[in-house]
């Protein structure tokens, strides 16, 4: 199963990311952890706050995994930060924490420029 959906680049559309998410899989039969929500709310709100233009949110449902693709045309492989921030930091974490629940995750620039990012996230742990 494979459903797409664009979203604007507004901090309010990160809730209803969410909701598309959790709806898409329950529909699927399968349950949204908590795992596949904070990934989905962490590539969302990267692309909000960092990224150009439109948003664009994927998801694959596959017979082992969940991957969760977010697009948008910032054209910029966006990379983990080498180290933790300091615990007086804003922000600077949200990649780090789907590194630690995604089973794997990357970055790239599609075939149209745009910057895409996901993450895998297995059935097991779903």
């Amino acid at each position: 199963m494979r459903t797409t959906k664009r979203f604007s680049r507004d901090v309010s559309e990160i809730p209803r990311t969410r909701r598309f998410v959790a709806e898409t899989l329950e529909r699927a039969g399968v349950p949204a952890s908590d795992a596949v929500l904070l990934v989905a709310s962490e590539l969302i709100t990267n692309a909000v706050r960092h990224g150009e233009g439109t948003v664009e949110l994927r998801i694959l449902l596959e017979p082992e995994c969940v991957r969760l693709e977010v697009l948008d045309e910032g054209r910029v492989v966006v990379r983990a930060p080498s180290e933790s921030p300091s615990p007086s930091a804003l922000g600077g974490r949200g990649l780090l924490l789907v590194e630690g629940v995604s089973d794997r995750w990357g970055s790239r620039v599609d075939e149209s420029g745009r910057t895409l990012v996901w993450a895998e996230l297995s059935l097991d742990g779903v």
